[in-house]
Parts: C-alpha cells; structure tokens; sequence
C-alpha cells in the first residue's frame, strides 16, 4: 500500500469570563452599567517555569469587532441560557461534574458539581426549582479546550478533576495529536512522538498510576542512555491521551476557525456554523502557528507568538517488506544524515502487535524544510531508497510505504513561559511550544493553564 495521508498540522514531541470566585458586589464595579469594562488589548501572560528550559533535550476576527463584543458586557455573571446549556447537556452525556464536591454552600471559590445543580432544578418544580438551580450554577465555569494532544489532554482533565464543565473540541478522528498512532489494517504506526521522558515531581508521581493502569511501558531505544527512562504509551502513543480524555466530554471532527465572545460567552465556529457556544473560558492547546491565527488582535501575544519557531518533519511508516531489514540494536536510533534524523523499529515496542515488522522514518529538519510542499509519494520513495542504503537491503520498496507530513513537528525557539492566559479575556493557550520539545513540556503546559483558570 503506498500513498500520502492528509496533514493536520502538528508534529513531534521528541524528541469565567474572569474566575468566579468573587463576591457578586464585585460584578458592580468598573462601568456606569455594572459590569467591568473589558479592554480587548489586555492579556497577562503567567505560569514561568525555567528550570525545564535548560533540559534542551482559519476564518478571522479583526481586533475592533471583538472589542466591540467585548465591551458588550463580556463580564456578565453566566445567562439562564448558558447554565442551562451547562447542566441538562452535560447530564445526558454522563458528565456530571465533581461527584466528590459536598454541599452547595461549602464550595466557596470552587464550581459546585453539575450533578447538583441539575438534581436541584429538576427535583423542585416551579420558580423555586429554577431559583435553585440558577443560584448553585453561577460559579460553575464552562471551558472549551481546542486540541486534544498531550497539552489538551492533560489540561481537560486537570479541570474536570477540580469540578469544572469541560468540553474538548478537535479536528481529528481520535486523540494524540502529535503524540500520534496511525493503524491500518494489521498494522499500527507510532509516526509522531516516538518516546518520553518525565522527570518533574509531579508527573513521575502520576506516571505510577498510569504504569499501573497499563498506559505506559519502559522503552529503551539503543542510542538512549540510562538516565532517565524512555516511555511509550501502550499500546500506541496515543492512548495516553485516550486515557486522559476518558472522563471528559470530546467532539472529534470539530475544526474550530474562528472565536467570538459575546453576552452569552465564548462562541466556536467550524466551517459548518456554530460548533458550541456559551462558554465561559476558552484555552487553545494547538501548535502556535495555529494558536496565533485564532487569537489574531489580542494585544501583546501576536508578536510573541509570531517569535516561536517550529520545524517540519516529514514521518515514513514502512510495512510488508519484502527482505525484512535485520534486527540490529533494539529499538530506534537517531541519525547523523542529510535525509535521515531517526529510525526506530515500531514493532518493539512494548504491547505492540508481535506478528507485524513496522519501522517508521523521520527525516531530517533540512530535508523536511526543503521538500515540505513535495508530494507525499515522492518523499516516502526517496527516504526508503536511503534507508534501505543504510541497511544495504534490496531497493524493491515494501507493500506499505506511506509518508506523512508534520508542518508544525517540534518548536526550536520556544516561547519561555509554561502557558498564556488573560484573566480579562478569559483565555488562554498552553503546548510544547512554550517551554521545549518534549511531551513533558505540553504536559507541564496542560498543568500550568490549568492552575490559573
């Protein structure tokens, strides 16, 4: 089988309205009209964490319309439409919120779950019931995450854990992002990410309990030292992602193009309308070329955005050879070629499907530049011809030869801050790209943004 799949950006890891914790006097002050004035330039960036920098290893909005929409009253207190939205929707898909929240008044900051907020309007009938389900309502915040790669993932279920209303939205068939598994037919490819690292606290604690939960295995690629443990996700790279967004509420096939916030919150348009509204946060988890093109007349973020640098790759999954390469080391091993960057024998990986020999090909940075806009066919036919050279195997190509392309593959000039986020706005964007290229770097990401919403 030979061909070239399509290209959703992305690449290789290798490699409410403001919080609603205030009193509701705070929703008075700041404009004749009781809301606080909203000024479409503001945005904070927060959440530094340096020590990891020295690791190394659609449609637009122009800015004057979404300031007009802004000062509309984008500081409102959540409409009756929009809670409603919240609650009845979000029971019926089974996502009911914190389950281990306790009663409505001993939340404080924290959103009460939806489950009791649903349960109180539905069990009092008449103005009291909707007295009482609007009042436990308010302070739950309505967040849409756009991406579900390694940053996403982890973000969407850091704020689902902390009670919050979470929709993810994302224009593939299923999760991973960069941390990308492809399958067909008999055989899987892990195309993007390749491995991981953990070494923050906080992840090595939680990568127990995914050890535990059979999500993740050791892996040690021949060229790896011991110093810190290569990681897979079992049985393909994305199923850490998978794992993570099992518990949250996600919309496949939804390609966001453009935002616009108005009285009742955030609203997400597609290509084909309207793809969710009436949310409170909106956090972009996306390559930054991407994340900028969204967030487009923010002041102060297009220009730093503009200033993070990713490269390309281009990824070759090979299949069905016809003289199977020899086993050499086990594993995979990075290259010193002009075309070649990393070959890695995929079918040693833990978990995977024993019967099938698939290798995956990733070319170098300069080849991947130069050859981007090249047609897919061509570039797989000349990374197996050098590979095969390597390996001093017959040229005859394999029956599975299939190249895919990464325009946004890992960062080279990071952004330097963990995440972005205006609390004026209400909206933030987190990946790998602010701190490095390395699944821990969106993970820490996903948690940074997390912390501040």
């Amino acid at each position: 089988m030979r061909g070239t799949h399509g290209t959703p950006p992305g690449g290789l890891a290798f490699l409410r309205r403001p919080p609603q914790a205030a009193a509701a006097a705070a929703w008075g002050r700041g404009s004749a009209s009781g809301r606080p004035a909203v000024d479409a330039s503001l945005a904070g960036v927060v959440c530094r964490q340096p020590a990891l920098l020295s690791d190394g290893g659609g449609a637009r909005h122009t800015a004057g319309a979404l300031g007009q929409r802004l000062s509309s009253g984008a500081s409102r207190p959540p409409t009756r439409a929009g809670r409603e939205r919240g609650g009845p929707a979000e029971l019926r898909r089974g996502r009911l919120g914190d389950r281990s929240s306790g009663a409505a008044l001993a939340f404080g900051s924290r959103a009460p779950p939806a489950a009791l907020r649903v349960a109180a309007a539905g069990c009092c009938r008449g103005p009291l019931g909707w007295w009482l389900g609007d009042a436990l309502s308010t302070g739950v915040p309505r967040v849409a995450v756009i991406g579900a790669g390694a940053a996403g993932a982890m973000l969407a279920r850091s704020l689902q854990q902390r009670g919050l209303a979470v929709e993810v939205f994302d224009k593939a068939r299923g999760p991973g992002g960069r941390m990308a598994t492809r399958r067909q037919g008999a055989y899987a490819f892990d195309h993007g990410a390749q491995y991981f690292t953990l070494r923050d606290p906080r992840l090595t604690r939680l990568s127990d309990d995914w050890v535990k939960a059979g999500v993740i295995a050791p892996w040690q690629p021949s060229e790896a030292s011991m110093e810190a443990p290569r990681w897979v996700a079992v049985p393909g790279m994305n199923a850490l992602a998978r794992h993570l967004l099992s518990e949250v509420t996600v919309h496949w096939r939804a390609a966001i193009t453009a935002l616009e916030r108005d009285d009742g919150g955030w609203r997400l348009h597609g290509d084909q309308g309207v793809l969710g509204e009436g949310f409170d946060q909106v956090a972009l988890a996306l390559p930054a070329p991407q994340a900028r093109s969204l967030l487009a007349g923010l002041g102060g973020w297009d220009q730093r955005l503009a200033e993070v640098i990713m490269a390309p790759c281009w990824a070759v999954m090979l299949a069905d050879f016809v003289e199977p390469p020899p086993p050499g080391p086990p594993g995979g091993a990075r290259l010193d070629d002009p075309l070649l960057a990393w070959v890695a024998h995929d079918a040693s990986k833990p978990g995977r499907v024993a019967a099938s020999d698939t290798w995956v090909l990733h070319a170098s940075e300069p080849f991947s530049r130069g050859e981007l806009e090249q047609p897919g066919e061509e570039v797989a036919e000349r990374l197996w011809q050098r590979f095969a050279a390597l390996q001093g195997l017959a040229m005859t190509p394999p029956g599975h030869l299939v190249a895919h392309r990464w325009r946004y593959a890992r960062v080279t000039e990071p952004l330097g801050e963990a995440c972005l986020w205006s609390a004026e706005l209400g909206i933030g964007a987190c990946g790998d790209w602010c701190l490095g290229a390395r699944v821990e770097a969106a993970l820490l990401s996903g948690l940074a943004l997390a912390d501040v919403l």
